[in-house]
């Protein structure tokens, strides 16, 4: 499951605290609207499980309603060079 969240930090906020307010709210409200009629599968999981939590609800709608776009999957990889010593044994050689 991808974790999503959004922190509100004061320091970074570019609206007053009234507006951030409003802007939590409506996400809590319309994201309860969602909870509520079911509709909590991930759009970027094909597999529909498992279901996305109120917070993350919340993220894709502020995501969506930010930047235009419905939420979808990134793609990543990641890399890590060991030796085989450090991965099957117990050297002390770090990986990088």
């Amino acid at each position: 499951m991808q974790r999503r969240y959004l922190k509100v930090a004061p320091q970074t906020l570019l609206v007053s605290t009234q507006q951030a307010v409003g802007i939590l709210a409506t996400l809590a409200h319309d994201a309860h609207s969602v909870v509520k009629s079911g509709q909590t599968a991930d759009p970027t999981d094909s597999t529909g499980q498992p279901r996305r939590s109120h917070g993350q609800i919340m993220t894709d709608l502020f995501v969506q309603r930010v930047s235009g776009h419905a939420p979808a999957a990134v793609p990543a990889e990641i890399q890590v060079v060991m030796t085989d010593e450090a991965l099957f044994a117990d050297g002390d050689t770090p990986a990088w």
